[in-house]
C-alpha cells in the first residue's frame, strides 16, 4: 500500500494539475460553461468549483471492487495510473467517468474536467511506483478531502474573498470586457483561490490560526520548506492513514506467452532412407532458403516446390 512519500507525490500531482487547468482556462476569457447557474452570463473556472465537479465526474466503483465474487483487479479502468487512458483498456464504456454526469452536462465543460483526470492518470503512471496506482474511487475520496480543506482555508481568508466583498456591496455581477460575469465566478476570485490553495497545499501549508498548526509542529515545516519541501510531505502523511488501506491492489495480468510459430512442413523421409528422397529434401530446403535472395516470384516458387513434393512422393 502507498507510503507517506507516495501520497506526497500523488498529492502534488492532483493539486498542481487542478491549478494549472484553472490557470489555462483563465487565458480564454469568461466562458458560458463556467457561468454561475443562479445568475447566468459568463464566468471563470474556480478551483473550489472544480473539486466539486470532479468528484461527480469520476464514477464511484467502490462496490464493484469490493465484490469478491465478480471483481476484476486486473481491469486498469478502475485504477488511477495503471494504464494510459488512451490504451485499449479504455476503448469501451465511459470508465472512469460517470456516464450519468456526462449525459447531463455540456460536452465542452466535461472535456475540461476530463483533462484533469487524464493528466493525473498520466503523471501518476509516470512515477513508475506500483504503490501509487490507487482506485479511482479513492481519488474521489481525496477530492472530498481537498474540498473540505479548501473551504477551511477560504473561511480563514474570507474577508479577502472577492465574492464575499462583492456581496457586502450588493454587487452580483461585474463587467469583464464586453461580457457580464457573476460575482462568484470572476477572474479576480479565481486568481485569489489559486493563490491561497497553492500556498496551502504546496508552498506554505497550514495558517497559524489553524488549531492544527502547533499540534502538527507546522512551524518546523514552514521554516525548512525551501530545503526540505515538507509541505507536500505533511499532506502526504495526512492522507496516508486516511486513504492507503482497505482497498484491493491493482493486479495486472501476466503477459501472454508468445505464440509458437508454425514449423513449415517439409517431406520427411521414412527409414530406410531413399538417397533420392534425401537429395530432393535437401534441394527443397535450399530453394526455401534462397527464395528471397533469388527474388523468385511466389507463383513460380509454389509451382516448383509442388513439383518437387510430387516427385518425392513418387520415388
Amino acid at each position: 500500500m502507498p507510503t507517506g512519500q507516495t501520497w506526497s507525490n500523488i498529492h502534488k500531482i492532483c493539486i498542481e494539475q487542478l491549478l494549472q487547468i484553472c490557470e489555462d482556462e483563465l487565458q480564454k476569457g469568461p466562458q458560458t460553461i463556467f457561468r454561475d447557474p443562479s445568475i447566468g452570463w459568463r464566468g471563470y473556472l474556480q478551483p473550489l468549483q472544480m473539486f466539486e465537479y470532479l468528484r461527480e465526474l469520476i464514477e464511484d466503483t467502490e462496490d464493484q471492487l469490493q465484490d469478491l465474487d465478480h471483481r476484476d483487479l486486473s481491469d486498469a479502468r478502475f485504477y488511477c495510473g495503471a494504464e494510459s487512458i488512451y490504451s485499449t483498456h479504455y476503448l469501451y464504456g465511459c470508465a472512469p467517468f460517470d456516464e450519468n454526469f456526462l449525459d447531463h452536462r455540456e460536452e465542452e465543460f466535461t472535456e475540461v474536467l476530463k483533462q484533469w483526470v487524464k493528466n493525473v492518470n498520466r503523471e501518476v503512471k509516470s512515477l513508475e511506483d506500483p504503490d501509487a496506482v490507487v482506485p479511482w474511487y479513492i481519488i474521489r475520496y481525496v477530492l472530498s478531502f481537498y474540498l473540505s480543506e479548501s473551504k477551511k482555508i477560504m473561511k480563514i481568508h474570507e474577508e479577502k474573498d472577492p465574492f464575499v466583498v462583492a456581496k457586502k456591496r450588493n454587487i452580483y455581477n461585474i463587467c469583464d470586457g464586453e461580457y457580464s460575469v457573476g460575482s462568484s465566478v470572476t477572474k479576480e476570485r479565481c486568481l485569489w483561490q489559486i493563490d491561497i490553495l497553492r500556498k496551502y497545499f504546496i508552498s506554505e501549508g497550514l495558517h497559524p490560526s489553524d488549531e492544527r498548526y502547533e499540534s502538527h509542529n507546522f512551524q518546523y515545516y514552514g521554516e525548512d520548506i525551501i530545503t526540505r519541501g515538507n509541505i507536500c510531505m505533511y499532506w502526504g502523511s495526512r492522507m496516508w492513514p486516511r486513504f492507503a488501506i482497505g482497498w484491493p491492489k491493482y493486479t495486472p495480468r501476466p503477459p501472454s506467452p508468445p505464440e509458437e510459430q508454425p514449423v513449415q512442413m517439409r517431406p520427411v523421409a521414412v527409414e530406410p532412407i531413399n538417397p533420392t528422397k534425401r537429395y530432393l529434401t535437401e534441394l527443397l530446403a535450399i530453394i526455401e532458403e534462397k527464395q528471397l535472395v533469388w527474388n523468385m516470384p511466389e507463383g513460380d516458387y509454389l509451382e516448383l516446390t509442388n513439383k518437387l513434393k510430387e516427385t518425392f512422393d513418387s520415388v
